[in-house]
């Protein structure tokens, strides 16, 4: 057990430093219905020329300029690209809870290698389907900039997927030495994720906030989402 516990010392971060303090706000992509503009209506006959309508600014449109902030785009993004890069999101979203349970059975001390090792390969086949959507939605992405950012992140959950396949791997196996080795390797995943994800918590915060970017704007999207059954 206490390999169990040093394993997990190394590799943890690789997940949890995405549930805990969220890199990268996930974000549902959603369609938003403008408000309808409000005009100046004349009684009778007018005094002044009528006042040209003005159509609000929708929050999606607000979103696609803070998105194209925190993701340093080489322009404005377009509403596709902001569209795709919240399904990015979502989908790291996924990601993190079906990794979850395989931090959570390493953590247990009752932990029984055989049962851990069944259930983390049918994870390990979400896993690998979701990072195969991830990849799409990178390609899918037009922006340069931003596509740069979501395929060096794509690209290190694709090592991350490898790393965790090792560690079953090696949990099957009995193998302690490849047991340590994965482990590290995923602890230096996770450094690298962090590195590449950092700047765009601190561009996002720089837009909409500590309180936002720690939950707010994902409780208002998600709700926004529902209505409009996305």
């Amino acid at each position: 057990m206490q390999k169990e516990k040093s394993f997990l010392t190394l590799v943890k971060y690789a997940v949890l430093w995405f549930l805990g303090l969220m890199i990268i706000v996930p974000i549902i992509a959603v369609v938003f219905i403008d408000k309808t503009p409000k005009q100046v209506v004349p009684r009778s006959a007018p005094v002044y020329a009528e006042i040209p309508a003005v159509k609000e600014v929708s929050r999606e449109d607000e979103l696609i300029d803070i998105y194209t902030h925190a993701y340093d785009a080489s322009g404005r993004l377009s509403r596709s690209d902001f569209r795709l890069i919240a399904k990015f999101e979502m989908l790291q979203t996924d990601w993190n809870a079906a990794l979850t349970p395989l931090v959570r059975g390493l953590r247990d001390p009752n932990m029984v290698p055989e049962d851990w090792v069944r259930s983390a390969g049918g994870y390990l086949n979400e896993v690998e389907m979701i990072k195969v959507k991830m990849a799409i939605i990178v390609g899918q992405v037009g922006d340069p900039s931003a596509q740069s950012i979501i395929r060096k992140i794509s690209g290190i959950n694709d090592q991350i997927f490898i790393a965790w396949t090792g560690v079953r791997q090696a949990i099957a196996a009995g193998d302690g030495d490849a047991y340590q080795r994965y482990g590290m390797r995923a602890q230096g995943l996770a450094q690298e994720k962090a590195n590449v994800a950092g700047p765009i918590l601190r561009r996002l915060r720089e837009k909409v906030g500590d309180k936002a970017v720690d939950g707010g704007i994902e409780r208002e999207l998600r709700e926004l989402a529902r209505k409009v059954g996305m």
